[in-house]
């Protein structure tokens, strides 16, 4: 792990202490999977349940910059050897099978109190996004990279529409284009003709493109989310479109544009 993480990772233990000593608690209990991610600089971000909101491993912080996780003796090795090696935090493995961790947690912390950031039986619960919010210089460049792939992807997959594919194959060929580098699609949001007009969140249903497409989705990677909306037009562009596309047009990207000048597509500012 480079010396960069290491001290990205450090700096936010130590604004997990400040918030600690602030609130007079003893520790807090990390399960969300935005929050692992972001104590983790975006190495405990991988999930086994895709829908869930927590993870298979909890990080303890303690009000003395302690750090450990615990997790399921099955996803020990895993985590040992991939996700958390090199962190610098201390393992806790519980069985399987065992309905959470509360002994363990007694045994670490004796009678400190604790916050969660998630419900965890009786434990106080705490908002960590004030704690993300301030991004560190290291993940700054990691959240641009994530754009400019996701916005290359993006254009490159307009350039791959057909008049005659449907809302359901367009959410596929993004998101299996997005999984293929180990972007995660986390919004997926394709919609053709007059669904994109009437709609301000037209979900898939189906619908067969004929004109005008949209491909909006937010994309996460290491914890970190990108949102993007890009359209394409096959055939003259009505007025309507044609007057206000170049304001919303964003100015020019890296991005290859199309050979010729049909299909139309822009993105908005």
């Amino acid at each position: 792990m480079s010396a960069e993480l290491q001290q990205e990772i450090a700096t936010k233990i130590d604004r997990v202490v400040r918030l600690l000593n602030t609130e007079n608690r003893r520790a807090l209990l990390i399960r969300r999977n935005e929050n692992l991610s972001w104590i983790t600089a975006g190495r405990l971000s991988r999930r086994v349940l895709l829908p869930s909101d927590t993870n298979v491993a909890s990080i303890l912080i303690t009000q003395d910059g302690g750090r450990f996780y615990f997790t399921t003796n099955n996803e020990a090795p895993r985590l040992a050897d991939e996700d958390m090696e090199g962190l610098g935090f201390e393992p806790i493995f519980v069985p399987w099978h065992a309905a959470g961790f509360d002994q363990e947690l007694r045994y670490t912390l004796g009678d400190g109190s604790l916050v969660s950031d998630s419900p965890y039986g009786t434990t106080a619960v705490i908002d960590l996004v004030p704690l993300r919010t301030p991004l560190l210089d290291t993940e700054i460049v990691r959240y641009r990279a994530l754009g400019q792939e996701v916005a290359d992807i993006v254009a490159q997959l307009l350039l791959r529409l057909t008049p005659g594919m449907n809302e359901h194959q367009m959410n596929a060929l993004v998101a299996s284009t997005l999984w293929a580098v180990g972007i995660e699609p986390s919004v997926l949001l394709m919609a053709v003709d007059e669904r994109i007009m009437k709609y301000k969140h037209a979900v898939g249903y189906g619908q067969t493109l004929l004109n005008f497409g949209m491909l909006n989705l937010c994309a996460r990677r290491a914890g970190l989310c990108i949102s993007i909306t890009r359209f394409v037009h096959f055939g003259p562009m009505p007025q309507q479109f044609s007057r206000v596309a170049p304001r919303a047009a964003a100015p020019a990207s890296p991005c290859r544009p199309p050979a010729s000048p049909s299909p139309t597509h822009w993105k908005p500012g």
